[in-house]
C-alpha cells in the first residue's frame, strides 16, 4: 500500500540533462506507465524528453516514482502555452489528488495564457474540467461552438504533438492518433452521475464523434484572476530564494 502523506513532488527542467540522464528518466517513464497499467511507448518517452523546451514533474513515495508528467513550453501566435505529453500515475493511486497537485506546480512555474493536452480518456476530461473551472475556460466544452481564436491555436499543434500527422478536425479531435490498444482502454469507460456535464461528456468520448484511435484535445485558456494569483505565488518563491527550476515538494509539505 503507498502512503501518499509521503509523496514527493519534482519539477525537473530537462534542457540542462545530460543524454545518461534523460535515458534514466525514459526508463523511469516505461516502468511507471506499465504501474499505471498503460501500453508503454518508449519511443514517444523518448522524443519528448529530448524537446528542447521539455520539462517533467516526477512524484516519489520513499524513492520510488509512483508517477510522471511531461510538458513543453510553447509559443503559439505570440501565446504562452504548456502542452502536457504525459499523465502516468500507478493505477492505486488515481483519483488521489496527485495531477491537482502537479498542476499547481506547473502552472506556478509558467503562468500560460494557454494548458493544451489530449486524451481518449472521458476521466481525464471531467477531471481537467473541474480544474478549469477555477481558473478559466475549457474548450471544447461540448455546448458552445469554439472560437475562432482557439481554433487556430489548435490547428497549429498538429506538427508538434503528432507521430503521423493526422489531421485536426474543427470538433478537436486528432484522427486516428492512438495505437489500438492504447485508445481501447479507455474508450470503454463510462464516467459516473447524472448532471449535465457528466452526460454531455459520456455521449461525446462513448457515442459521439470520438472513434476507436482518435485523441481529444483540450484546451484551457487561464483567466486574468488566475494569473495574478500565480504570480503571487511565484512572487513568494523568489523571495524565499527557491529556484523555481529545481522546485522540489518535500513528502507532507503543501503545494502552495
Amino acid at each position: 500500500m503507498w502512503n501518499i502523506k509521503k509523496a514527493s513532488f519534482e519539477l525537473i527542467d530537462l534542457k540542462n540533462k545530460t543524454l545518461k540522464e534523460k535515458e534514466k528518466l525514459v526508463k523511469i517513464c516505461c516502468k511507471v506507465a506499465f504501474d499505471s497499467k498503460l501500453p508503454v511507448d518508449e519511443k514517444y518517452y523518448n522524443k519528448h524528453i529530448h524537446l528542447p523546451a521539455a520539462f517533467m514533474v516526477l512524484v516519489q513515495i520513499e524513492g520510488k516514482a509512483i508517477a510522471v508528467y511531461l510538458f513543453h513550453r510553447m509559443v503559439v501566435n505570440g501565446k504562452k502555452c504548456i502542452f502536457n505529453s504525459l499523465a502516468s500515475v500507478v493505477s492505486e493511486l488515481n483519483g488521489k489528488g496527485i495531477s491537482s497537485k502537479v498542476s499547481l506546480i506547473v502552472l506556478k512555474y509558467t503562468i500560460p495564457d494557454f494548458c493544451i493536452g489530449r486524451t481518449a480518456n472521458p476521466l481525464v476530461y471531467f477531471t481537467v474540467a473541474r480544474m478549469a473551472d477555477k481558473v478559466g475556460t475549457i474548450y471544447p466544452d461540448f455546448i458552445n461552438k469554439i472560437p475562432e481564436k482557439i481554433m487556430k491555436i489548435a490547428r497549429k499543434l498538429p506538427g508538434f504533438i503528432n507521430r503521423d500527422g493526422p489531421d485536426i478536425a474543427d470538433d478537436f479531435i486528432l484522427k486516428n492518433y492512438y495505437e489500438p490498444e492504447f485508445a481501447q482502454k479507455y474508450l470503454k469507460q463510462n464516467l459516473k452521475g447524472n448532471n449535465q456535464r457528466v452526460k454531455r461528456i459520456n455521449e461525446h468520448f462513448l457515442h459521439g464523434p470520438l472513434k476507436k484511435r482518435d485523441a481529444q484535445i483540450i484546451i484551457i485558456q487561464l483567466n486574468f484572476a488566475a494569473k495574478i494569483f500565480l504570480y503571487i505565488l511565484k512572487l513568494a518563491h523568489l523571495v524565499s530564494r527557491k529556484p523555481l527550476s529545481l522546485l522540489t515538494i518535500q513528502p507532507g509539505v503543501k503545494a502552495s
